[in-house]
């Protein structure tokens, strides 16, 4: 997923639309600060917000996420009124097919030490995006380490993938102001298992201290259902 792609799409959709900023904020019940953090790539829409959107302009909440809109391909209409019919039922069936029924997941934790926000979305055909960010340290430890890190893992059956190390790579900080910049954002990724209510991701934290010492501290994440609408 590409934030400053998300975000100009956002921002497309919002004037081909003929809405300003506040406009669009009015409708989602939101801050016009938070619809211009979209569209300057600074955050995304969380689960609800991408559902109101998808539904305000009419679009895919995979377009939103791609950052683009979907090409369908179009069929030759034949002269024959029954051609047409034909056709058209065709073209139906294939645009009901390709369109990606995508379900959500929050993201959290039970360790009452952090507080993190998060979002994973997958489709019937396997694609998963994962978005974490806003990660909160309870805490009054104070110490700089000299060198911080995070990976995000899946496991499953005993065995730890990596997903992803974070861009972020930081130097004489504590870990509270090291975290609250961390996010990680992972499009199509490829879980080692079908069953996502199976798989358990944690995040891990490498902290090395002044006597070169590296300190692991273990985030573990839950998958919470989002509650359908009705």
């Amino acid at each position: 997923m590409d934030q400053d792609k998300v975000g100009s799409f956002i921002k497309k959709l919002r004037i081909d639309n003929n809405l300003t900023q506040k406009e669009l904020a009015n409708k989602l019940n939101i801050t016009f600060q938070a619809v211009s953090k979209w569209e300057n790539g600074k955050s995304v829409p969380d689960i609800s917000q991408l559902q109101e959107i998808s539904k305000l302009f009419n679009v895919d909440i995979s377009e939103i996420l791609e950052g683009e809109l979907k090409v369908k391909k179009r069929k030759i209409v034949l002269p024959i009124i029954i051609s047409i019919l034909v056709v058209l039922f065709v073209l139906l069936l294939l645009f009901i097919n390709n369109k990606s029924d995508f379900a959500f997941k929050r993201i959290t934790t039970y360790d009452t030490s952090f507080n993190v926000v998060g979002s994973l979305a997958y489709d019937d055909k396997g694609k998963i995006y994962i978005y974490i960010s806003n990660i909160d340290y309870d805490t009054e430890d104070v110490t700089i380490y000299k060198t911080l890190k995070v990976t995000l893992y899946e496991s499953y059956k005993g065995n730890n993938t990596k997903v992803k190390d974070s861009d972020m790579i930081r130097h004489d900080m504590t870990i509270k102001e090291y975290l609250k910049d961390v996010t990680f954002n992972i499009d199509d990724y490829k879980s080692s298992c079908d069953d996502l209510s199976k798989s358990n991701f944690y995040i891990e934290v490498s902290a090395t201290n002044n006597s070169d010492v590296i300190i692991y501290f273990k985030i573990p994440l839950e998958l919470e259902d989002i509650c359908p609408e009705k």
